[in-house]
């Protein structure tokens, strides 16, 4: 069998240095358009604060947080006032995309993924500025500190120094200017510095040369850091399945780092990788090696003023001052049942350092070594130190413990009576002491058996008559009779 090899034709175009390539794909099964966006750049930017200066030192640092941010048309407001937008319903409101591959060169950049159904509903004039490649501002929405010093920057004056950033959006301003402007070198372009958009529409271009079947790659006479991401993320583009989606994180000399999304379950994984270059090619190689994220922290910079939601067209990002403190230790901490600390609580926890978030954990309590216990020498033991009755008794229940003590009232007044009624009869031979020792049945017995004394005091002579006086009948055998003999 004749192996057919098909030939490719092939077209290589100039671009120029401000011009961009977006580039088509999906995302959770929706059409979106990937393109290049310069956020800030170092420098003296004037929003509703007044001049403030926006230092590279600053900007290049914990570019992780500003992946995922969403993509707004002009900063969110609510009631006419700047309000974040990471909550559900602003998120449902104004979102139309997300920011991924966060990364700093001469500026800090970024890819901005656009769901193209969202901008068509939100704003066709946003997306016709995409898509006719025209000059299209953007303002980025942050928490940040302001430290208040004046100064002068490459001839430019500033009343405060932004620090410590922590991003929240980044919006698009079709027809509007932002604090870091198109002429200062932001927006959504290529990653250069001033000038003006091609007049060439280049996706439409691209498509009809598609179309006739030629290959489009761009020439230039160096491979660029813009466009060895390009190529890496179209290759992990192409990786995508219904299962699975690839997000390109950070490019280094030779190896690049990729998140990998469960759609289904949600999970994502991070992946090393190597890769080459070969005549505006990207290889990647065959064995990607699992990693995890490692940040370092440093302590919060004393003298500084935190300041609410910057959403006034200021630019910036997080400073290393606040890199976010151990994500894992602040996550536990707020699913740990012993605390009372919320998802709401995550952001302010993230700006601790890691020896504080330790501190906030609840101790485990060493439990003691069991110990073995005798039932029935504990219980006797127990017994040994009731000694009166009461002592049962104010064991028990309230109920149980009146009836008893009626009992027991009823049963002392008994034994009282008994020791008292010997005694009035045996004065000389019993001791009241003797008696209070004595068993119930004993008592009792004693009791029975002392017959009281018959008392005739009170009572006249029998027979009648007066005192001293003999009136005693002497009983006689029967036809006998008595007759007293009369005196002399």
């Amino acid at each position: 069998m004749k192996e057919t090899i098909k030939k490719e034709k092939m077209l290589a175009y100039t671009v120029k240095t401000n011009s961009y390539v977006i580039r088509e794909t999906t995302l959770d099964g929706k059409p979106h358009l990937v393109v290049p966006v310069i956020m800030m750049v170092e420098g003296v930017h004037n929003g509703s604060h007044g001049p403030i200066l926006h230092q590279e030192a600053e900007l290049s640092q914990s570019l992780h947080a500003w992946n995922g941010i969403p993509v707004t048309i002009s900063h969110p407001t609510e009631d006419g006032e700047n309000v974040t937008a990471n909550t559900p319903q602003q998120l449902d409101k104004d979102s139309v995309g997300r920011v991924f591959n966060a990364h700093y060169e001469n500026g800090l950049k970024a890819d901005v993924w656009i769901d193209v159904t969202k901008i068509e509903e939100r704003s066709p004039l946003a997306l016709t500025y995409i898509r006719q490649s025209r000059p299209l501002e953007v303002s980025v929405g942050v928490f940040n500190d302001t430290v208040f010093t004046e100064g002068e920057w490459n001839g430019e004056t500033y009343e405060a120094i932004a620090s410590n950033y922590k991003p929240d959006h980044l919006a698009l301003l079709p027809g509007e200017r932002g604090a870091c402007s198109w002429s200062d070198g932001c927006g959504i372009r290529a990653n250069a510095e001033g000038g003006d958009m091609p007049e060439m529409d280049l996706l439409k271009t691209f498509k009809e040369l598609n179309q006739k079947g030629y290959v489009v790659r761009p020439v230039t006479n160096e491979q660029g850091y813009r466009e060895t991401t390009s190529l890496l993320q179209s290759k992990l583009d192409a990786m995508d399945t219904s299962e699975r989606v690839y997000y390109l994180q950070e490019v280094y000399a030779d190896h690049f780092i990729y998140e990998v999304r469960d759609r289904e379950l949600g999970g994502t994984t991070l992946y090393k990788r190597d890769y080459s270059l070969n005549a505006n090619e990207v290889v990647i190689g065959e064995s990607p090696v699992e990693v995890h994220r490692k940040v370092d922290y440093v302590t919060m910079k004393a003298g500084v003023r935190t300041t609410s939601i910057n959403n006034d067209n200021e630019g910036g990002k997080m400073s290393k001052d606040s890199a976010p403190c151990c994500e894992a230790k602040v996550d536990a901490l707020i699913a740990n049942k012993g605390t009372q600390w919320t998802a709401g609580d995550r952001e302010w926890l993230l700006t601790q350092e890691e020896g504080t978030i330790d501190k906030m954990s609840p101790k485990e309590v060493e439990k003691p070594a069991s110990i073995e216990v005798n039932a029935e020498e504990v219980i006797t033991t127990f017994k040994a130190t009731l000694t009166k009755i009461e002592d049962y008794t104010e064991l028990m229940p309230e109920a149980m413990k009146v009836e008893v003590s009626g009992g027991v009232k009823l049963y002392n007044e008994h034994r009282t009576e008994l020791v008292k009624s010997i005694l009035d009869n045996t004065k000389d031979i019993w001791v009241e002491a003797t008696l209070i020792a004595m068993d119930d049945a004993t008592l009792e017995g004693v009791s029975k058996s002392i017959k009281s004394p018959v008392d005739y005091s009170g009572q006249g002579p029998v027979g009648g008559g007066t005192p001293g006086e003999e009136t005693e009948e002497k009983l006689l055998p029967p036809g006998m009779t008595y007759k007293k003999k009369e005196d002399k």
